[in-house]
């Protein structure tokens, strides 16, 4: 009905027209991250524990076809990791009965799991200044998303502010769409749309008889959707303003 844009979207993904494409032979090795490297052995314990019990084969043979699959249409190599949470659930057993009442063994596991959560908290969270970002955000691109929020919110707010009656906010990506609605309210700002990947399930903006305030979209691209597009006010997050 729609033309199969996930096919689109695959194929740009595949191509590395997006932000944390990878090539297809990382999938694999990227599982060592996810869980953090530390305790990948506990994961990787329960896959063995899987494949061991015939009740239980068809989740190891599940990972396996996935990784294959994903391999070979060369997706992004966390769709592999929706399978670790119930891997690492299965390593528990296998990993309590190594433990046993080893002393030395629990503290090795608790320094792992403490170590795990730095790193991840760091990877995955916006906790450092964002002059010290730029390794972080090469490993985790989604963490960049995250810098300047409450400024591009401000800044939405006082174009909305120039423009008489209620406003749509129309942005282009599912960064700037969260921006807004997780700091707009603060600000009187309406629910904003967009139509970047699933930003789209919450369905199009009004058709006509309001105001747009565009996020993100250059003049260009906005004056194909909208009449009288203008540039109201620019984004500064003090952080490649360029």
């Amino acid at each position: 009905r729609h033309g199969w844009p996930q096919f689109d979207v695959a194929s740009s993904i595949a191509a590395g027209h997006s932000g944390s494409s990878q090539p297809w032979w990382t999938i694999l090795p990227f599982q060592f991250l996810l869980v953090s490297p530390v305790l990948a052995p506990v994961w990787i314990a329960g896959l063995v524990a899987a494949y061991r019990d015939r009740r239980l084969r068809f989740v190891a043979c599940a990972w396996g076809l996935l990784a294959i699959a994903f391999m070979a249409t060369q997706g992004k190599p966390y769709y592999l990791g929706n399978m670790l949470p119930l891997l690492v659930g299965l390593g528990a057993q296998p990993v309590d009965a190594w433990l046993g009442d080893h002393r030395g063994r629990r503290q090795q596991l608790v320094g792992a799991i403490a170590l795990s959560a730095l790193i991840c908290g760091t990877i995955a969270l916006p906790v450092l200044p964002t002059s010290a970002t730029g390794p972080v955000i090469a490993t985790n691109a989604d963490v960049g998303e995250t810098i300047g929020w409450p400024a591009l919110v401000r800044t939405v707010a006082r174009v909305r502010d120039s423009v008489p009656g209620p406003v749509v906010v129309l942005a282009e990506n599912y960064g700037e769409a969260g921006a807004i609605d997780r700091f707009g309210s603060a600000h009187g700002l309406p629910h904003a749309y967009s139509g970047h990947n699933a930003y789209g399930y919450w369905g199009p903006p009004p058709d006509r008889g309001r105001p747009v305030v565009v996020v993100g979209y250059d003049l260009a691209a906005a004056g194909r959707y909208l009449r009288g597009c203008r540039v109201a006010a620019h984004v500064h997050t003090g952080v490649d303003d360029d």
